[in-house]
């Protein structure tokens, strides 16, 4: 099968583009051709320059929304497509999808929407919300198929836009394969949260926590780590040095060596202001980590309250401090990381979500509306 990706953005590892990757690596182990097209490259398309894919630049290809831009990001998909012809084309964020499916329309070929949250999300900026809920209702008479990584995610375009459910595929983010590991009886003293420097992640919550942990609590013995960077690094360090936690925090950046920073820490945290379904929360169950993190989008459907983390409300980070150091009291990190481990094997292994989605690739262009 030949399959065309296309993404806005390859010049980071976030959740979309750590998803591509690993896709294309499961369609290359499955014998398919596959080619993708970006607005950005960089880190993530750097990742993939080993495989066997073929990589295609289109400068118009952008998150923000400009006519003319726009009209040449269409056509120039559309000439993708007549040059690689596709048996299906995938596409990922917002902006990549409407680019995507409009020239998938124009076009007639079999197409998936990758939502891994949706641009109206309860928490997304007034004019950003209203901008994409007309597109999104506009585009749904058009729209092939939606590859949703979360029940939530499924649900919430169902209820708010009215979208057909028999176009909705529910199927979890593919995160990399990692070496499933018991959890560590030691205490480290670590708390990680890994998350892009980007308004949607809520970093001023767990500053304000730790501030309440250390100046108030006066817990001196646990220590924040921040893996990530972006457009609000500069707020986040102003916050820190603000709340004086420069000793406590550490702004790890963008890493290749995450893996030491999952083993090395006792619990994964992430406050946040909307979601699909977090990868970097999948991870943490591969690494046997009990989770706190914000009750949004799909995050319930990896955090089982009381049972492998706590899920607590936006903004709360009175109840997120409280909970960070109940875990310390208490040591709790072995039994809920136990749990963590085992949510991820019954809902979340790797190889099964994998055969989910190519049966959802297999089975696409049958049972496409452009068939």
């Amino acid at each position: 099968m030949r399959i065309l990706h296309v993404i806005t953005e390859l010049d980071n590892m976030y959740g979309a583009q750590r998803h591509l990757v690993e896709c294309v690596k499961d369609h290359i182990v499955k014998g398919h051709t596959c080619k993708i097209v970006a607005g950005k490259l960089g880190v993530a398309s750097n990742q993939l320059s080993n495989f066997a894919v073929e990589l295609s630049f289109v400068s118009e290809l952008r998150n923000s929304y400009f006519f003319i831009n726009d009209f040449k990001a269409i056509n120039k998909i559309i000439a993708e497509i007549d040059s690689f012809n596709p048996d299906i084309v995938i596409s990922h964020s917002s902006k990549a999808g409407i680019i995507a499916r409009i020239a998938c329309y124009k076009r007639n070929v079999p197409n998936l929407f990758t939502v891994h949250g949706w641009s109206f999300e309860k928490g997304t900026p007034t004019i950003q919300y209203l901008f994409g809920y007309t597109i999104e209702y506009l585009m749904k008479g058009i729209s092939d198929k939606y590859f949703c990584v979360s029940e939530h995610t499924g649900a919430f375009g169902q209820s708010k836009i009215g979208i057909d459910k028999r176009k909705m595929l529910i199927c979890p983010n593919i995160h990399e394969r990692k070496a499933l590991l018991s959890p560590n009886k030691s205490i480290y003293h670590n708390v990680l949260m890994v998350a892009g420097f980007r308004k949607q992640k809520d970093h001023p919550t767990a500053i304000k926590a730790f501030n309440k942990i250390v100046n108030i609590l006066n817990r001196r013995d646990i220590n924040l780590i921040l893996i990530g960077d972006g457009p609000e690094r500069k707020r986040i360090i102003n916050l820190l040095k603000h709340y004086n936690l420069g000793e406590f925090v550490t702004l790890a950046g963008e890493t290749t060596e995450i893996d030491k920073y999952y083993k090395s820490s006792d619990l994964v945290i992430l406050p946040t202001h909307y979601e699909g379904l977090p990868i970097a929360l999948i991870e943490a169950m591969q690494y046997a980590k009990p989770i706190i993190a914000t009750n949004v989008g799909g995050v319930s459907e990896i955090v089982q309250d009381g049972y492998n983390g706590n899920l607590i409300e936006e903004n709360d980070f009175n109840t997120l401090a409280d909970q960070i150091v109940r875990f310390y009291d208490n040591n709790l990190f072995n039994e809920m990381g136990n749990n963590s481990l085992k949510v991820y094997s019954d809902k979340f292994s790797y190889e099964s979500i994998c055969v989910k989605m190519n049966e959802i690739i297999n089975n696409l262009p049958s049972n496409s509306m452009y068939k």
